[in-house]
């Protein structure tokens, strides 16, 4: 007998032993949460988008200052560009042309730091509602929560409302 025929018969055996074991173990209590859903519904992910944009809100409105700013010198280009002297008209091109590269650039760093900022609150958040998660789990007498990769569940073992409630006293709380 060759090595993979004993390697084969081996793990037959071992499977075929383990059985009842996997089927006593499946007999306990299974639960299934919504992540996106939790992300999505729970009061601390209103909380930190409020605080986020709270947060960036000024520099938006630097932008859109700036945005206002390139478009009434556009407007002055173009109403007034007859009567300007070739010396004015370049020197009002070449600001306009600056003022578009800074806008550019500034709308490109306020991307980058808003989906950084985002990133880190969403981390904040994954941790709390795993630690929810976690809480309602061990009080309902869970041994398994799944949250990601799930292709059927039921309703009998769909605890989101459960972990969403537990989300909201705790928010209310100040946890």
């Amino acid at each position: 007998m060759n090595f993979s025929r004993i390697f084969a018969v081996a793990s037959t055996v071992l499977v075929l032993a383990l059985a009842p074991l996997a089927s006593a173990t499946a007999a306990g209590k299974i639960g299934f949460v919504d992540l996106p859903r939790l992300l999505q519904d729970s009061p601390q992910r209103q909380d930190a988008s409020t605080r986020v944009e709270k947060e960036f809100t000024p520099r938006k409105q630097e932008i859109q200052t700036l945005t206002t700013k390139a478009q009434a010198l556009d407007a002055e280009l173009k109403r007034n560009a007859e009567s300007m002297s070739t010396a004015q008209l370049k020197q009002k091109e070449r600001q306009l042309v600056s003022l578009q590269r800074e806008i550019k650039r500034e709308e490109q760093y306020f991307k980058e730091d808003l989906s950084l900022r985002n990133n880190e609150e969403l981390v904040e958040l994954q941790k709390v509602i795993f630690k929810t998660i976690e809480k309602v789990a061990k009080r309902e007498g869970y041994d398994m929560v799944f949250a990601e990769g799930i292709a059927y569940y039921s309703d009998k073992v769909n605890i989101t409302d459960l972990v969403l409630e537990q989300l909201k006293k705790d928010f209310k709380s100040g946890k």
